[in-house]
């Protein structure tokens, strides 16, 4: 055969047609078509781009788990990409892909992006619930910082004692954070950024 797909690695084959009803066989290994020659014969050869099959996972993202999840078909070469829908208070963690397949996260535009494939492979994409970063800072009071690490939707609690003779004049946050002191113990509501807290 004079004429084959010059990527060959690219393409499967599928069958094939010979006039004066000649015969033949496929040699995978070799890649190579051998006719019976019973007749002089012109062997028409038939290949499709190859395909793979990719499984995804989404974890921690609204309409990743329904839409996403799954199995696809996907010719050699070609991507899969996903517009992602957070959970509120999730933020993306981490993407990985069997066969060293290789995978981004857009943080901007919330899009997973899968490929080029050349093999097989299952991608698993996990989403996270946000932590934050709370820190106070306090005049007249001990200590004069501390700081927090809290989860999306939590309350952060920080240890505040005012000194000898004084008592609460104000507490301000940013991130229009509410704060209550109370019984030397400051409380951030339902945190959602990082916060800083001034007293």
């Amino acid at each position: 055969v004079s004429s084959l797909p010059e990527n060959i690695g690219s393409y499967d084959f599928t069958d094939y047609y010979c006039t004066n009803n000649v015969k033949g066989t496929w040699n995978e290994a070799e890649w190579k078509f051998v006719p019976s020659l019973t007749a002089n014969t012109t062997c028409e050869l038939r290949f499709v781009t190859k395909t793979y099959e990719i499984k995804t996972e989404f974890i921690g993202a609204t309409n990743a788990d329904s839409e996403y999840n799954g199995i696809s078909s996907v010719k050699k070469g070609e991507s899969l990409e996903f517009v992602v829908t957070l959970d509120e208070g999730y933020g993306y963690d981490s993407v990985t892909c069997s066969n060293n397949e290789t995978a981004t996260f857009n943080k901007e535009t919330n899009t997973v992006l899968i490929g080029p494939f050349n093999n097989g492979s299952t991608c698993t994409v996990n989403f996270k619930v946000n932590e934050y970063d709370v820190k106070v800072e306090a005049t007249n009071a001990a200590p004069g910082s501390a700081s927090a690490k809290v989860e999306h939707g939590k309350n952060a609690e920080l240890e505040i004692s005012p000194s000898t003779n004084y008592t609460l004049d104000s507490v301000t946050c940013t991130n229009n954070q509410t704060a209550e002191w109370k019984d030397n113990k400051l409380t951030v509501s339902a945190v959602s950024d990082n916060t800083v807290c001034t007293l």
